[in-house]
């Protein structure tokens, strides 16, 4: 029986798909004239308007679906850690991650982006990510261990 990854991966295709449609559309933009340009973005504006009144907003679930489906996946990381705590491997894993914490920590620190989260990278950047990264699994982990003395 196949995961609940396999799913998440075919339903978040099209979105994945569109998105990579947008972004080869949009380093297209700047070789066309004003009137081009504007007809360019107002037309798949007003598509994209119609459909969403047409479904009730549903046209907008495919291309959210990966950012849900990365949300699920890291929440699902957070609660594996935490069952790992709960079975008395919290001391361990905090090890592990540390050790990984630090050998990450020095090229992080250098691409710091202001307003960033200790981790480094912006959160944007992480919306897509399937895993949390070191840092908060590092804090959620401090946090189960404070609340079970």
């Amino acid at each position: 029986m196949p995961g609940p990854s396999l799913p998440a991966f075919w339903y978040a295709l099209p979105g994945r798909l569109a998105w990579r449609l947008l972004l080869r559309l949009a380093t297209r933009v700047d070789r066309l004239s004003t009137g081009a340009t504007v007809l360019a973005v107002a037309v798949p504006g007003a598509a994209v308007i119609a459909l969403a009144t047409a479904t009730y907003g549903l046209v907008f679930l495919p291309p959210t679906t990966p950012y849900l489906a990365a949300a699920v996946s890291r929440r699902s990381e957070l609660r594996a850690d935490e069952h790992a705590a709960g079975l008395g491997f919290a001391a361990q894993l905090m090890a592990v991650l540390s050790e990984e914490h630090d050998r990450e920590g020095t090229p992080r620190s250098a691409r710091r982006v202001l307003g960033s989260p200790p981790g480094g990278e912006p959160l944007i950047a992480r919306l897509p990510d399937s895993h949390p990264d070191v840092h908060t699994r590092l804090q959620h982990l401090q946090a189960r261990l404070e609340r079970g003395r």
